[in-house]
C-alpha cells in the first residue's frame, strides 16, 4: 500500500515537471516571437522613417528589405517572409 503511494506521488511529481517545462517552453516562445515582430516593425519604422503608407517603388522596396535583414537580430529565414509581406503592403 505504501509503495503504491509513492509511485503515484512519484507519477505526479513527474507529470508536474513536464507540464511547466511544456508551459515555460511554450511561453518562451511566445516572447521571442513578440520580440522579433517589435525588432522587425522598429526596423522597418527607422528605414523608412516613420511615414505609414508612404507609396514606395521596387527599388526602395529592394533597399529597405536589404536594410533591415542586415540587422542581426531580425535576420533569419522565417522573417523574412514577414518583411516581405509588410513591406509589400505598406507599398500598396
Amino acid at each position: 500500500m505504501r509503495r503504491q503511494i509513492n509511485l503515484r506521488a512519484a507519477l505526479i511529481g513527474i507529470a508536474t515537471a513536464v507540464m511547466t517545462v511544456v508551459v515555460l517552453g511554450v511561453l518562451l516562445y511566445t516572447l521571442l516571437e513578440n520580440h522579433k515582430k517589435a525588432m522587425a516593425d522598429e526596423c522597418v519604422h527607422d528605414v523608412t522613417g516613420g511615414l505609414p503608407g508612404m507609396d514606395l517603388s521596387e527599388d526602395e522596396i529592394t533597399s529597405l528589405l536589404i536594410q533591415c535583414l542586415q540587422d542581426p537580430e531580425v535576420a533569419s529565414d522565417a522573417m523574412f517572409a514577414k518583411y516581405l509581406d509588410r513591406v509589400v503592403d505598406a507599398a500598396k
